[in-house]
């Protein structure tokens, strides 16, 4: 149970399946509509992040714009943490500060708190390669011995929320165990024994019932933290609870998510108490069970069993956790929630409404469904793969080992125009698309005063021609021409893609829809390095996040065929450029170019996966927008 002066944190999920905290600004705003509103948006937080909005009730993100939604989640860490003195680690790249994840950055303040000297958090619950030097301030990977910089700072004042003292009676709902499970810097947590609800829980620490500690975290004060607090709880209000023992225990709308962390103890034998929900293997990482639960009061023959509408046993519980378990088929690398809730409508022992006492009466009296939902965990990832089942793309030849770092670049833009365009001697009146000025007045972009109109052989749209002048020394100089008025190109156009390398080939598993064929893996891989005359600051370093980049396309011929129109984009440099990022707003880096890929392998969670049945419409049409159409398969 959270304490009074711990902090809030609010962090959202990566496609890297990593969590990021929002800046202490935005959780303190988030935090503080957090159970006064359902929808959110964050503009009204920070002007920076108008395009987004979280919905509290279904714990996501939304990019209003794209519709690209995130899971989010609430997190509390002790004041002792690094969030909680307002300290932030990050490490340096080529060119900028990165922030470690909190977890991370509460690992390294620990050990920088006491004379330790460095820490090798390969040996830590994150298992990263690098060895941090805490006093020369360096992290070195391990292997290759690549050493960067690193810094400890502190977060611009007054830093994240802090709890609040009524915030943390204990009388607070079960989310708050959630909080309290995972306030210290260290990812592991300790699971309890049991799933009960608030009645169940409270007569079993009554009874004196010692908590599973099986899992705990070796060296982690997040457990004892945890079980001192709900100990010193218990002991107060021991009274409360007998008397709840023995009034109605009526309890609708109960949801719980039971995660625990990685890897589950393999010596780890069943859960002690009549409650249990079986070995820690048997369940997945994260199994969502809403349910309603209705009992009364006295002996266990006096309840009715779940098939006449009573409490849902034990055992009951098992079978259907187990049931999600075999539905959900998740992976342990796909594992991300790590939590415990309960959210009782009603506590036990309190007073019931006459409507809710009828609802009572009537759930008494009727069977009780119980629906299983599994709780919606992108999968980015195959399984493992030996190296001997990948095979090269059939019909397609393996790709080059470098990627052009320039084209030829034709500097004339007379040279360019006489292939496209025709003067024009009768002049309409109109006004020119690009300048908005009468087509007979001349172009600004230009002291010409006898500017001529040229007419796009084509499209036939009319334009100054020093505003195509102007239009084609902003642009890549390739040779190219489009029109900005209908998007007609003239000639081949290429873009300012940075160099890197794109690798494709077949892997066994099959994507969702597909079972019939195997699948497609293609990789980008992108360095950081510094901005030509083509880019939009020259001279200056670009960051390349995220790479190399994982994409998948079914392994049929409409599979390969768009593999191929992404091969022709990619020797045009049309897959990428630099620019501001939409997710993170970084400036100077590698984002994609308007041509969408799907890099979620297992699932669709955001939207970057299969099955999509409008997917390869979608990205022909764009590659088409950009130049790369059927007929460039027939050169």
């Amino acid at each position: 149970m959270a304490e009074e002066g711990d902090v809030v944190v609010w962090e959202w999920f990566t496609d890297h399946g990593r969590w990021r905290p929002y800046q202490p600004n935005i959780v303190r705003g988030i935090e503080e509509n957090y159970g006064r509103t359902l929808v959110l948006r964050l503009g009204d937080i920070d002007p920076s992040m108008t395009m987004y909005e979280i919905d509290f009730n279904t714990r996501q993100q939304m990019r209003l714009v794209t519709g690209t939604v995130r899971s989010i989640r609430r997190r509390t860490f002790p004041s002792t943490s690094a969030p909680g003195q307002g300290i932030d680690w990050q490490w340096q790249d080529d060119y900028n500060w990165c922030p470690y994840d909190v977890d991370i950055s509460c690992i390294i303040e620990e050990a920088y708190q006491h004379p330790f000297g460095s820490i090798d958090l390969s040996k830590t619950v994150t298992c990263l390669p690098y060895e941090l030097d805490l006093v020369a301030m360096t992290q070195q990977r391990s292997g290759s011995g690549f050493v960067r910089n690193i810094r400890r700072v502190c977060l611009p004042a007054p830093g994240y929320p802090r709890i609040a003292p009524a915030q943390c009676s204990p009388s607070e709902s079960m989310e708050s165990m959630e909080a309290d499970s995972q306030d210290c810097g260290s990812p592991t947590l300790t699971r309890p024994s049991t799933l009960q609800t608030p009645s169940q829980q409270q007569s079993t620490q009554a009874a004196g019932t010692a908590p599973d500690d099986s899992n705990s975290s070796q060296g982690s004060d997040c457990s004892t933290s945890a079980s001192s607090s709900l100990g010193r709880a218990a002991k107060k209000h021991a009274g409360k609870r007998a008397a709840s023992r023995k009034s109605v225990a009526a309890t609708s709308g109960v949801r719980a998510t039971v995660a625990w962390t990685s890897p589950p103890d393999p010596n780890a034998g069943t859960s002690s108490g009549s409650g249990g929900i079986g070995t820690r293997s048997s369940l997945p990482r994260s199994v969502s069970v809403p349910t309603t639960i209705a009992g009364v009061s006295g002996g266990a023959s006096e309840r009715p069993s779940l098939s006449s509408g009573g409490v849902m046993s034990s055992s009951s519980t098992t079978s259907c956790l187990a049931a999600a378990a075999a539905a959900s088929r998740m992976t342990r690398s796909q594992s991300t929630p790590n939590s415990i809730v309960a959210r009782p409508a009603h506590a036990a022992g309190a007073k019931l409404s006459p409507v809710m006492t009828a609802i009572t009466g009537l759930l008494l009296s009727t069977a009780v469904p119980v629906k299983l939902h599994s709780t919606p965990i992108p999968i980015f990832t195959p399984p493992p793969i030996s190296r001997g089942s990948i095979r090269p793309v059939e019909g397609i030849k393996p790709s080059k080992k470098k990627q052009k770092t320039s084209l030829i670049r034709v500097d004339s833009p007379d040279d360019v125009m006489k292939k496209y365009v025709t003067k024009v001697k009768k002049i309409p009146d109109e006004e020119c698309p690009i300048c908005y000025e009468k087509l007979a007045d001349g172009s600004h972009y230009t002291e010409d005063t006898d500017d001529i109109v040229l007419k796009l052989s084509k499209c036939g749209h009319l334009f100054h021609r020093g505003c195509l002048h102007a239009m084609y020394s902003c642009g890549p100089k390739d040779g190219s021409i489009q029109c900005p008025t209908c998007k007609t190109i003239y000639g081949v156009k290429h873009g300012n893609q940075p160099p890197g390398r794109m690798d494709y080939h077949i892997i066994p598993p099959s994507l969702q829809g597909f079972p019939e064929c195997s699948t497609i893996r293609i990789i980008y891989d992108i360095p950081p390095g510094t901005q030509g005359a083509e880019h939009p600051n020259p001279g200056k370093r670009y960051s390349a996040r995220g790479f190399p980049r994982h994409c998948y396309l079914p392994d049929n011929e409409i599979g390969r065929k768009i593999l191929k129109l992404l091969i022709i984009a990619w020797e045009r440099r049309l897959l990428f450029t630099i620019g501001t990022s939409a997710t993170t707003s970084e400036s100077s880096t590698v984002v994609w170019n308007e041509i969408h890929h799907k890099t979620e392998f297992g699932s669709n969670v955001t939207g970057h996966g299969f099955p999509d049945p409008n997917y390869f419409d979608n990205v022909l049409s764009e590659l088409a927008s950009q130049g790369v159409t059927e007929d460039c398969l027939k050169d």
